[in-house]
Parts: C-alpha cells; sequence; structure tokens
C-alpha cells in the first residue's frame, strides 16, 4: 500500500506543479484501488468516513475562504478517506506537517521567484503530509 500511495504522491504532485491541476483521473483511479484494497484487510471504518466528512466540510470551507482549488479539496477529502489514520495523533500529525510543508513551499518559491503571489499548488504538501502521518501513527 506504502508504494501505491507514492506512486500516487509522485503523479499527482508533479501534475500539480507542471499544470495547476489536479487530474480527476489520477483520483478516481486512487479510489478504485484504495477503497477495495482497504475493504479486504477490513481496514476501512467508520472513523474514516467522520474523518473525510469532517475534511471535506473543512477544506469547502478554506475553498469558499481562502481560495483553496477544487481539486485540493477532492484531494485532501480522498486522503482523508484512504490514507490518513482516523485517530488523534494520525490527524494532528497531519496538521502539523501540512503546516510545515506549506511553510518550506512557500519558502522556495520566495527564494525561487522572489514573489510568492500567485497559485501555490498544494497537492504536494497534501500528499506528503498525509503518507507522514500513515507511516508515523
Amino acid at each position: 500500500m506504502f508504494i501505491i500511495n507514492v506512486g500516487f504522491a509522485i503523479w499527482v504532485s508533479y501534475y500539480d506543479l507542471k499544470f495547476h491541476r489536479i487530474p480527476n483521473t489520477a483520483l478516481i483511479i486512487f479510489s478504485l484501488i484504495c477503497i477495495p484494497f482497504q475493504l479486504l484487510l477490513n481496514s476501512f471504518d467508520v472513523r474514516s468516513v467522520g474523518l473525510a466528512s469532517a475534511f471535506l466540510f473543512l477544506s469547502i470551507a478554506l475553498a469558499t475562504l481562502a481560495d483553496m482549488g477544487a481539486g485540493d479539496v477532492k484531494l485532501l477529502t480522498l486522503c482523508a478517506l484512504t490514507i490518513i489514520p482516523p485517530s488523534w495523533i494520525g490527524v494532528s500529525t497531519f496538521f502539523l506537517t501540512l503546516c510545515a510543508c506549506v511553510l518550506v513551499h512557500v519558502l522556495i518559491t520566495f527564494c525561487l521567484k522572489r514573489t510568492v503571489c500567485g497559485y501555490l499548488p498544494l497537492a504536494p504538501s497534501i500528499l506528503v503530509s498525509a503518507i507522514w502521518s500513515a507511516s508515523g501513527a
């Protein structure tokens, strides 16, 4: 499962950095691979659905208030459903790592472009944080 997550993260992160979009086909393929795999291993539980619902609500609020893209909303919800462990430690590790990754991304963008205005691809930060929280919790 770890190799599938890393492969998906590399594909989506590259696509988001290059084209500023998150492809729906990638999200659908990842869903069709991961959700049945989790059902077979009995690692899919009600807490994952509740966590995904909470992340969906938070993502829609961020999309409305902070101009977060729709692809990022779908990606964050899918990560909550499939990758992020449904525990306090997993969720807090995800948010702390997400803040650190976004900060590093902003610093790198500022050093390379001397500005931070414009679109900041969030897919690499979201996926690194989700994989980090899954491996640490």
